[in-house]
């Protein structure tokens, strides 16, 4: 009997630890750790986890660099991402605007504290790429496994000025233009670039600086004008050259002036006859009145011939004079010219004329032309006129004025904000232009701009014609979206159809505005109960967005858990104790923001059943070898004296205790 219990005994223990095994998890051998303890039977799992913490700030710069950068240029732009870890998971991109520039990942694979890590990437700004923002951002790839979407931290932006050299809008090679003599030449060398370049024009005698803008006219154009013009663009990046070959031809015309009715005040002639009642009239004396009949009679044919078949005229001529342009558009400094048709006949000399302040004038046949070799005069108005003479000695002058408007781009366009250091979102700020030397100051343009986008437009109600200061304000409400984006105003003269084909366009530097905003929470501040099963897993995330970077800080409501200042909480393992609520505080200098977390831990009931069918199942096979033990093999088994079995005849037994 007592080798039985012993025998028990060791079954039982040898049985335990597989048995510990077997109720924990049958996969238990396979990868995870047993853990065991007096109260409970419980089956830890030893599953790699990934600790993870988003980075605290990531920043942008431009290696050894400052200023303009320089089309087709190498430039290094860096990408500075603090405490992050595992780092080896980090993803770090490059954007321009909205175009992604490269990625980059770390080559430190073994660190799994945080740490902080300089990304750069080798750039080749394009002119498409002026005023366009730099920014980079950090992202953990943590794969399929992760049970929320780790936060993506952006930096800030960053833009700069990219300069190219001039574009010509046309071809640089351009075909022989042919003109004829006496019509006007245009010429013109539109070209794009950054900064703004600056025209050079050569004549075909060298002659320099014909023009100190694209467009070079010639209002009438002579033999002397044929040849190559050179227009060299230049600016701080480079040149660009084009040539213009131009040939002129002369045209012989015979024109034939139309016959015009006109009509002419016949002289009132008197005959006076004294003629006397005692004298008989003689033969001589109504020989002489038949005369002066015949005179009279003649001289009226004569008259109404004349009346039909006068070729010019001025005194009954309904064609006003005719400004040839209509109107003039002039850059200061620069030559123009026009002409005035005063009837479409000749007509004396001294009934029609030009008056004029500047420049000089030509009469030939009924049309004045009239040329300023340098427009200076900021208030002139030449006046082309005629006079009608009437038979009661009244004159009537009939006059037309040629429009002119004198223009001068702005010499500078400067940008302010009247705030120093980072902007407030909600905060109301003025934007100020601020333009120089502009006129006339009434056709000004004045653009605020907001990145690409257009904040408002503004116009002057100055009428004076001179160049004149003016200053421009805007107000703003700013928000979290504008921050990193550059504020800026452009200056544009509208001088309508007959102004030049590119009105001078003169732009401001460039601001880039900070914009401090409170924290901002990217999931919901009101989540839903968060329930979870003992032993799983448990995460929590309050990201959020803010200017300058937010803290964090947690309350847990177990004692036994120490919060993390991350922006996410995890455990590994979570028990009844971490049941509970939790509450995560982000804040900087501008606000708080605050998101509760429900946690209810429910016990895995499923556990304890499988632990206690096991537990019946083995009473009920160790009760079965006990059986077995001690009384099926008693039965089988005896004690036997040998001299008995060489006796034939006894046949004593005994029983084996």
């Amino acid at each position: 009997m007592f080798f039985c219990v012993v025998f028990l005994f060791a079954s039982l223990m040898s049985f335990l630890p597989g048995f510990y095994i077997s109720a924990c998890d049958p996969n238990c051998a396979g990868g995870r750790t047993p853990v065991c303890s007096p109260s409970r039977v419980c089956c830890r799992s030893s599953t790699p986890r990934t600790l993870y913490q988003p980075p605290n700030d990531v920043s942008i710069r431009f290696v050894d660099h400052t200023g303009p950068m320089f089309e087709g240029g190498q430039y290094t732009v860096e990408c500075k991402v603090q405490d992050v870890a595992p780092v080896k998971n980090l993803v770090v991109t490059l954007h321009r605007g909205e175009t992604v520039l490269g990625q980059l990942q770390s080559k430190l694979n073994q660190m799994t504290t945080p740490v902080t890590e300089s990304y750069t990437f080798n750039i080749n700004p394009r002119k498409e790429d002026d005023a366009v923002p730099y920014w980079c951002e950090a992202k953990l790839e943590l794969g399929p496994e992760a049970t929320q979407r780790p936060p993506v931290v952006k930096s800030q932006h960053i833009t700069a000025s990219v300069y190219y050299k001039p574009q010509l809008k046309g071809s640089s090679h351009l075909d022989p233009i042919t003109i004829t003599e006496g019509t006007p030449l245009h010429l013109n060398c539109l070209a794009e670039g950054n900064p703004t370049p600056s025209y050079t024009w050569m004549g075909p005698s060298n002659s320099m600086s014909l023009s100190n803008s694209s467009d070079l006219t010639i209002d009438s154009a002579t033999s002397a004008d044929e040849g190559s013009y050179t227009c060299v663009v230049t600016n701080d990046a480079g040149t660009a050259t084009v040539t213009f070959n131009v040939v002129v031809q002369c045209e012989f015309k015979l024109q034939t002036l139309p016959k015009r009715e006109c009509t002419f005040v016949l002289p009132f002639f008197t005959f006076n006859f004294n003629r006397t009642a005692h004298l008989p009239p003689s033969p001589i004396t109504e020989t002489m009145f038949f005369g002066h009949i015949f005179v009279a009679v003649s001289l009226l044919t004569f008259l109404q011939d004349f009346h039909v078949s006068c070729d010019a005229c001025v005194q009954n001529c309904t064609d006003k004079p005719t400004f040839t342009p209509s109107s003039l558009v002039v850059r200061f400094g620069d030559p123009t010219s026009a002409s005035c048709t005063v009837c479409q006949h000749l007509c004396p000399d001294d009934l029609y004329g030009l008056e004029h302040s500047v420049g000089v004038s030509d009469k030939n046949g009924t049309t004045i032309s009239w040329s300023v070799d340098n427009m200076t005069e900021w208030d002139t108005t030449p006046q082309c006129y005629y006079m009608i003479i009437y038979t009661d000695d009244n004159v009537t002058h009939i006059i037309r004025t040629l429009p002119i408007i004198l223009y001068q781009p702005p010499n500078d366009v400067s940008f302010s904000i009247n705030h120093t250091g980072p902007m407030l979102e909600g905060d109301q700020y003025t934007l100020q232009c601020k333009v120089q030397d502009v006129a006339p100051v009434e056709n000004l343009i004045v653009t605020f701009y907001r990145g690409k986008t257009v904040l408002g437009q503004l116009k002057s109600n100055n009428k004076v014609k001179k160049p004149a200061t003016e200053i421009f304000t805007l107000n703003i409400n700013t928000s979290k979206e504008d921050d990193g984006l550059q504020y800026w105003c452009e200056a544009k003269l509208e001088l309508g159809p007959e102004g030049p084909l590119r009105p001078p366009v003169v732009k401001s530097q460039h601001i880039t505005a900070t914009v401090y905003y409170e924290p901002h929470l990217e999931g919901s501040s009101h989540p839903v109960r968060i329930t979870i099963a003992e032993g799983n897993p448990l995460q929590l995330n309050c990201s959020a967005v803010a200017n300058p970077n937010p803290l964090y800080t947690w309350t847990v409501p177990s004692d036994g858990l120490t919060p993390p200042n991350s922006s996410v909480l995890f455990i590994d393992a979570v028990a009844l104790e971490h049941k509970g609520q939790y509450t995560c505080a982000v804040s900087n200098k501008l606000g708080t923001a605050t998101v509760n977390f429900n946690v209810d831990v429910q016990v895995n009931y499923n556990t304890y059943i499988i632990v206690g069918v096991i537990l019946a199942a083995a009473v009920v096979i160790m009760v079965g070898a006990f059986i077995y033990t001690c009384y099926y093999k008693n039965n089988r088994c005896g004690q036997y004296n040998l001299m008995d079995v060489l006796r034939p005849n006894a046949r004593s037994k005994s029983t084996v205790v």
